[in-house]
């Protein structure tokens, strides 16, 4: 996160403190006043992305990506565009068979081959090209002709070695993801992006593509992604000491943390329980009521809310008990349900306000004065709503304790 203030009778080059290729560079009387300007960036780590392209059904067909960058501007126009650069990487293809070219190189450099005799190596040569014929006509006459395979453009239509793609300028505005059609990127390095930015948006970046997607879904792909981001995917775990069932600990864990965090609670004597829940998704800081239902209550003050952070251990204890012992009477054990919730807030979505017929895009400047919200003064603030979404239902038992 990089705060400066700009000058307007000056030009600016603002460089990223966490990546050195985003750049933004600004020419003299850019802004009317001086300006005090945010930008942030959020990486995207190769772990996450390949989780995005594995879990939506769209996301095949993204290649690549570049980081989202936040940025925050006191002016609604700019009086000039602003170059920028950002790091991108390179298509996988191209990238795999420049990986190989180095190797080779790097394999040529330390063992240099010998200057062989070139006689030698011609008959070589020929020696392999009869021996290859030889071999395919007798492929052909033992199981004819080889058959010629058809791919059909669409969705199967692409190969993992296809080296052509397409890139797109996409932005936020308004907290809409939108494309960017009149935005011409150029690739400065293999890794480098360039474009120009004619007006402030809140976000932006820059998505490499197969040709195979289509415009109208290049938006969508981008806001999916944004949402995934968000996202933590944990499991919720309910262990029981094994000499006393009604002690119980309950932990909400990433899924790459599922085996570490059973072991921790058995070793503090919580070794016995249900299985752990189904995969959910969370974001940092969301609250999770714990609730009971069935022949089980909580005989403890639990807290209201479990805040969860995946860098903070997301765990309460409690003692639990049996709510009428003259219930399932035919069963061995007392059998209840802990149900949790999550309770967020739900903002409305503030919508971009459209100019001239149309959404505000590339190349439209707004005057000096106006706002994408001027004219709307009686217009009341969002009001923000809090909502409830069932996680998920663990089945707890206590066993019934002999008295004769």
């Amino acid at each position: 996160r990089d705060y400066t203030t700009l000058a307007p009778n000056k030009s600016h080059k603002i460089t990223s403190s966490f990546d050195q290729r985003i750049t933004l560079n600004m020419e003299k009387n850019t802004f009317g006043k001086a300006e005090h300007f945010l930008l942030q960036v959020h990486p995207i780590d190769s772990a996450t992305f390949h989780e995005f392209r594995t879990r939506q059904p769209n996301g095949k067909r993204l290649l690549t990506c570049s980081s989202v960058v936040h940025t925050q501007w006191e002016s609604n126009y700019f009086g000039k565009p602003i170059e920028v650069t950002v790091s991108c990487p390179p298509n996988p293809a191209k990238a795999k068979k420049m990986a190989l070219a180095r190797k080779l190189k790097d394999e040529k450099m330390k063992n240099p081959p010998k200057n062989p005799n070139p006689i030698e190596e011609q008959e070589k040569e020929k020696e392999k090209e009869n021996a290859r014929k030889r071999m395919q006509e007798f492929s052909e006459t033992e199981n004819g002709p080889a058959k010629v395979t058809k791919w059909y453009m669409g969705e199967y239509g692409h190969s993992e070695d296809d080296e052509t793609d397409r890139l797109h300028f996409v932005y936020m505005m308004g907290g809409k993801w939108l494309l960017g059609q009149d935005v011409v990127i150029k690739q400065l390095k293999v890794d480098v992006l360039h474009f120009r930015l004619e007006f402030p948006v809140e976000r932006f970046m820059v998505l490499r593509t197969r040709t195979s997607l289509e415009e109208d879904a290049v938006a969508p792909m981008a806001a999916s992604l944004n949402d995934f981001l968000g996202k933590r995917f944990v499991e919720v775990v309910v262990r029981q000491k094994f000499d006393n069932p009604c002690e119980v600990a309950l932990q909400v864990t990433p899924v790459s943390r599922l085996d570490a965090v059973v072991k921790q609670l058995a070793q503090k004597g919580f070794e016995s329980g249900p299985a752990p829940s189904h995969m959910i998704s969370l974001q940092e800081g969301d609250m999770v009521e714990v609730g009971f239902a069935g022949n089980i209550e909580c005989t403890d003050q639990l807290p209201e809310q479990l805040i969860y952070k995946s860098n903070i251990a997301t765990v309460t204890y409690f003692t639990v008990k049996e709510e009428n012992k003259f219930r399932q009477k035919e069963q061995e054990f007392y059998s209840g349900l802990i149900q949790l919730t999550r309770r967020y807030v739900m903002t409305p979505t503030v919508r971009a306000k459209k100019v001239q017929g149309s959404v505000f895009t590339q190349g439209q400047n707004l005057g000096q004065g106006q706002s994408l919200g001027q004219g709307d003064e009686n217009q009341q603030p969002p009001q923000k709503e809090w909502k409830q979404e069932k996680l998920c239902t663990i089945q707890i038992n206590i066993p019934k304790v002999s008295t004769w």
